[in-house]
């Protein structure tokens, strides 16, 4: 079955009838300078890369296309199916002139996203195809480059478009979830050292959150698969959730499967794989709060690297931006050297240092949260807001653990 590629008719038709609505040559001329980004090529409907030659022609000339030069023009240089197709486009809906460019940028976009796809259909051709190592590296890494920037010019093609006045009405409080600990429509982080009860910790925000909204999570546990069922139980019978136990199973969900890394890296060139971008894609759309843990395992680059570690969160930040939905990431640290230290911003400081890889997972996020264990109580551990744009520094939050003697380190 051959893939649909990225494309739509309706709005290049809609587009090129609205250039054709202009009365004078100089509304024509002002309409085709605005979107001049655009080249034939660009359009999917091959009649409609015609028409767009057609309406450069007439631009350079600074006429006015009207039906009767059109019709001439495609009878003289394409034929009588090309000028019949003038009178067919005439029954696409009107789209005001105002929208014009914001359909160009979509158009541009779909184009650039077809090329992509051409483009990584290329690097399969050649991989398999027989050829020297050396000459399929050059090859591959020249048309990994290009599809690098095909990626970033069709990521900011629409930004231009997201430019707002200030408006009071949209005017809201940014709101948090998980006792306040976790702010919607952004990423979070949650970190501490090997054996202090992360997962346990990431379940439990799971479960408030569920509790709090009523709404749908889902936890990507990469690590002991088999034990995900078991987690989920003990949390349930052995803490203060039993009351809450029909909701959460009726709303908690969890990905049965290994991590995939959001990341690959093609002969040299970091980039977003599509399809794990679309896989969470999809799952932003089905749920609400999504955990991913641990965060290394879906991360796919250099652990040590800022610019990936950036690239990484932007591509999870586009899940989430706008919306009442939440991203939790769960990662290590380095063993901690003063569980007893209660200043958030030197917590925030030893986090930078000791945390696993780039500073930028912890600089990229809106906040982090630090997991601690209690001084009073093994069983109890404490989240401590070691950074917030919506809590306050320092706030804290106990969780139950349900550990009976070593039971978090059963395996399966």
């Amino acid at each position: 079955m051959n893939k649909i590629l990225p494309h739509s008719i309706e709005i290049e038709n809609a587009l090129l009838f609205s250039i054709l609505l202009n009365k004078t040559s100089d509304e024509f001329v002002l309409d085709m300078q605005e979107i001049s980004f655009l080249k034939p090529e660009d359009f999917y409907s091959e009649k409609n890369q015609k028409l767009f030659e057609a309406l450069l022609h007439f631009k350079e000339k600074k006429e006015l296309p009207d039906p009767l030069r059109l019709f001439e023009y495609f009878k003289k240089t394409r034929g009588m199916n090309e000028a019949l197709y003038v009178t067919e486009l005439t029954s696409s809906q009107v789209i005001p002139s105002q929208n014009l460019v914001k359909h160009a940028q979509i158009i541009k976009k779909y184009s650039y996203q077809r090329q992509i796809d051409q483009l990584s259909a290329q690097i399969r051709i050649i991989l398999q195809n027989s050829e020297d190592s050396e000459k399929i590296t050059e090859k591959i890494k020249e048309i990994a480059n290009k599809i690098a920037d095909l990626t970033h010019k069709s990521e900011n093609i629409l930004k231009d478009d997201t430019i707002r006045s200030i408006d009071y009405t949209r005017a809201q409080k940014p709101t948090a979830v998980c006792y306040g600990l976790l702010p919607t429509g952004s990423v979070s982080l949650l970190a501490a050292p090997s054996g202090t009860g992360k997962t346990y910790t990431a379940i439990s925000l799971a479960f408030s959150f569920i509790a709090e909204t009523k709404g749908k999570a889902l936890l990507w546990l990469s690590e002991d698969l088999d034990v995900v069922d078991y987690r989920v139980k003990q949390m349930i019978e052995n803490t203060n959730w039993k009351d809450k136990e029909e909701l959460i199973l009726s709303n908690l969900k969890y990905v049965y499967d290994e991590a995939q890394p959001l990341l690959i890296k093609t002969y040299g060139a970091t980039m977003i794989d599509p399809h794990m971008a679309s896989r969470l894609e999809n799952y932003m759309q089905r749920f609400d709060f999504l955990i991913l843990d641990p965060l290394l395992s879906f991360f796919g680059s250099n652990e040590n690297d800022n610019s990936s570690a950036r690239l990484f969160l932007n591509a999870l930040y586009k899940l989430v931006r706008g919306t009442k939905k939440s991203i939790l990431l769960v990662h290590h640290t380095g063993k901690s050297r003063d569980d007893n230290e209660d200043d958030p911003y030197k917590i925030l400081e030893v986090l930078k240092n000791q945390i696993r890889g780039a500073s930028a997972f912890v600089d990229g996020v809106r906040t982090a949260l630090y997991l601690k264990k209690s001084k009073d109580n093994e069983n109890t551990r404490e989240i401590v807001v070691v950074k917030s744009n919506v809590g306050k520094i320092g706030m804290k939050q106990a969780i139950q653990m349900p550990f009976e003697k070593n039971v978090h380190k059963i395996k399966v």
